[in-house]
C-alpha cells in the first residue's frame, strides 16, 4: 500500500517565504524558514503553462536565474515536504 503525502496550501509568512527582489530583472532569490526547505519551485504564466520547473532543491535559499522569462506577471507555487505557497512575481526586462 501507497502511503499518500498531503500537501497543505498556506500563506508565505507560514513558511518564512521572502521573493526578492520582486520585479525581478535577473535573479530571483527566495528564502524560507530553516524548517521548512524548499523542495521544488514552478512558475507559471497567466495562461496557466508551466514556464520554469526547479526541483530537488531541498535548501531554505535557492537563487534562480531569469534566463528567457519575458517581461510580466507570473505565478509562482513553491512547495516544501508539505506545504505549498503560491505567489505572483514580476520579471522585468
Amino acid at each position: 500500500m501507497v502511503a499518500s503525502s498531503s500537501v497543505k496550501e498556506v500563506q508565505a509568512a507560514e513558511i518564512g517565504l521572502k521573493v526578492f527582489p520582486n520585479p525581478v530583472r535577473d535573479v530571483i532569490r527566495l528564502q524560507t524558514n530553516a524548517d521548512a526547505e524548499m523542495e521544488t519551485v514552478y512558475i507559471y504564466d497567466l495562461n496557466g503553462r508551466l514556464v520554469k520547473a526547479h526541483s530537488n532543491i531541498h535548501s531554505s535559499q535557492v537563487s534562480l536565474p531569469k534566463n528567457n522569462l519575458t517581461a510580466g506577471f507570473y505565478l509562482m507555487q513553491v512547495r516544501t515536504k508539505d506545504k505549498l505557497v503560491q505567489t505572483q512575481i514580476i520579471v522585468q526586462d
